[in-house]
Formats: structure tokens, C-alpha cells, sequence
């Protein structure tokens, strides 16, 4: 009789413990996921944060690129020397050229509050770290280096302008237009186109790094905006990949050629894409072709940006590319792919 007793307590002592355990578990599971869930909700706020920042830097890479392009011809004309003292005087751009710089500069506060809770992150966001370091670790070194050296030549171009023209300095520091006597000794400077090679190439190096940053800043963006379900219904204009492919810019899919190169522009679902063949080596580079504007995109060969404008001739699509030392001539439609 005793021992039923203790068995029968036993049993309910255990049942109770058993209750207990139980109950203890469910505490910590539901503490678990309520951690789990605050820790989802507070990346995701850091992710858009990042994504605002991104928005920036590209906007700011847009500028670097239109600076470059702002300026292109004058330069293109200095080096090939077609240029004259009357364009000297009348455009302030010539003594810009080899005077003035830009920086591209990029925000990572984000980044930055992202690196130090990866502790916290969920797994589902950490296929993004890898390409966060790429964008700013290993791009900001050479934007960072890009940068110092655009402002360092121009720096010094322009103490050595002072030393050779020190009349003439003041009218050259103002941007003024007029002065012809003053113009005149610039133009006649014999420094001058080597001066113009130089500062164009910093930019140019400059604008490889922007828009390299822009690349992957875009491939972010749009990632982000997956892992956290997010629809834009409009796509703001800086963040296009691809224009209104089915409207105007449809002509341009097909088949080009000139006296060395053939060109191909297609597309698929979401990008454009250009396959560009040299005639006579055979060689061939493939890249997708990313939007700066309406009749602007930008693609990546090897590590050097060029930039492809489109346009007609003679009503005949034509592509050009554009870049000061690609001396190619412009690509005329020959087959049409749409």
C-alpha cells in the first residue's frame, strides 16, 4: 500500500517537472523567436539605410560621368589639335581642363553599423557581405587612389601654370572669358595638350571607378529590394538598368559593323547586352550594357569603362563609343535582331 503511494507521487512529480521542462522550453522558443524576428527587423533597417546611402553614391557616380562628358569634345579637339585660340576665349572649358578636378565620394555608415551586428544577421542576408566588401573595400582603395591623383596633377598643373605665366595667371584662375592676349599665351603654351592628356586620363580613371562603384551598387540595390520583398511600382530614374526597351531604343537591337569591328546589341529580360568582335585578330568581348541615360549605357570590358551612345545617321541606328583613346569610327546597322 505504501509503496502505490510513492509510485503514485512519483508519477505526478515527474508529470509536473516534466510540465515545468516543457513550459521552460516553450518560454525560450518563443523568446527565441521574438529575438530572432527583433534582430530581422533591425538589419533591415540597417539594409535600407545602406540602400539610401547607395542611392547616393550613384547619383554623385552620375556626375562624375557627366563632368567627363561635359568636357569630351574639348578635349577630343586639343588632342587632335582642331582646336583655336577663338574657342580658347569664348570657352571656359580649355582652361578648366587642365585646372580643375572632381572626387567622388562614397557614404558607408551603414555598411559600417552592418559589419559590427553580423553576429545578429540573419542567414538569408549574408549572401550580400561578400559583394559589400567588394563595393566598399577593395572599389573605395582605387576610388581613394583615383581620387588623390586627379587632385595632386591638377595641383601642380596649376603652380606650374603660375611659374610660366604669372601675367596671366589671375584671368586663367577666374574662368574669364575674353582676354585674348591672355588667351593667346596658353594657346601658343606648348605644355598645354600634354596637360589635357593627362588631367582627361586622371578623369578617366576616375569615371572607371564611379561607374565600376555604380555597377555593383545597382546589383546591391536591386538584391536588397528582393530579400525584403519589395516591388517599386516605378523604378526612379537613377536606379534603371535598362530603358524603354520596347519603345524608341528597340531599333537599336541588332547587327553593326565599321572597317574593323562588329557590334551586336540584344537583350534579355532584364538588361541589354553587346558582343563586340575585331575583324582581323578575332578577339571578342561580351558585357551587359548598363544605363546612364535614354541613349547612353556603359559597359564594363575588362576592366576599362566604355560608354555607347546611340543614335542615327541618315536615319540608319548607329552606336558610337566613347571613349578619347577608342578611335574606332561608328557603328552602322547592318541586321536588324529585334
Amino acid at each position: 500500500m505504501q509503496n502505490n503511494k510513492v509510485s503514485t507521487y512519483l508519477f505526478y512529480a515527474l508529470g509536473e517537472i516534466l510540465l515545468v521542462v516543457i513550459g521552460i522550453l516553450i518560454a525560450l522558443g518563443l523568446n527565441s523567436q521574438h529575438q530572432n524576428k527583433q534582430n530581422e527587423e533591425y538589419i533591415t533597417t540597417i539594409l535600407k539605410q545602406i540602400q539610401t546611402e547607395l542611392e547616393v553614391d550613384i547619383i554623385d557616380a552620375i556626375r562624375i560621368a557627366e563632368t567627363y562628358f561635359s568636357i569630351q569634345q574639348v578635349a577630343k579637339k586639343v588632342l587632335t589639335n582642331s582646336w583655336t585660340v577663338d574657342d580658347y576665349v569664348a570657352d571656359e572649358d580649355y582652361q578648366m581642363l587642365r585646372r580643375t578636378y572632381v572626387s567622388f565620394t562614397t557614404n558607408n555608415s551603414g555598411y559600417n553599423q552592418l559589419m559590427n551586428n553580423l553576429e545578429i544577421m540573419p542567414e538569408k542576408f549574408k549572401p550580400l557581405v561578400k559583394e559589400l566588401n567588394v563595393l566598399y573595400i577593395e572599389l573605395q582603395d582605387d576610388i581613394d587612389g583615383f581620387n588623390t591623383k586627379l587632385r595632386v596633377d591638377a595641383e601642380y598643373e596649376s603652380k606650374k601654370t603660375l611659374e610660366r605665366f604669372p601675367q596671366a595667371y589671375q584671368w586663367y584662375m577666374d574662368n574669364s572669358t575674353g582676354g585674348r592676349i591672355e588667351a593667346e599665351q596658353f594657346f601658343k603654351d606648348p605644355y598645354y595638350p600634354n596637360q589635357v592628356l593627362n588631367h582627361y586620363s586622371n578623369l578617366e580613371q576616375l569615371v572607371d571607378g564611379a561607374t565600376g562603384y555604380r555597377f555593383i551598387a545597382l546589383s546591391i540595390h536591386k538584391k536588397i529590394d528582393s530579400m525584403l520583398n519589395v516591388t517599386n511600382a516605378e523604378v526612379p530614374d537613377h536606379l534603371k538598368v535598362m530603358g524603354d526597351i520596347n519603345g524608341e531604343l528597340d531599333i537599336y537591337l541588332g547587327e553593326y559593323k565599321n572597317e574593323t569591328t562588329s557590334l551586336t546589341v540584344s537583350k534579355d529580360k532584364e538588361q541589354l547586352q553587346m558582343h563586340i568582335q575585331f575583324i582581323e585578330s578575332g578577339e571578342e568581348l561580351k558585357a551587359a550594357l548598363w544605363r546612364h541615360s535614354d541613349s547612353r549605357y556603359f559597359a564594363n570590358f575588362n576592366g576599362t569603362i566604355l560608354f555607347h551612345s546611340f543614335g542615327k545617321k541618315d536615319d540608319i541606328p548607329l552606336v558610337s563609343l566613347d571613349r578619347i583613346n577608342f578611335t574606332e569610327k561608328p557603328f552602322l546597322k547592318v541586321n536588324d535582331k529585334r
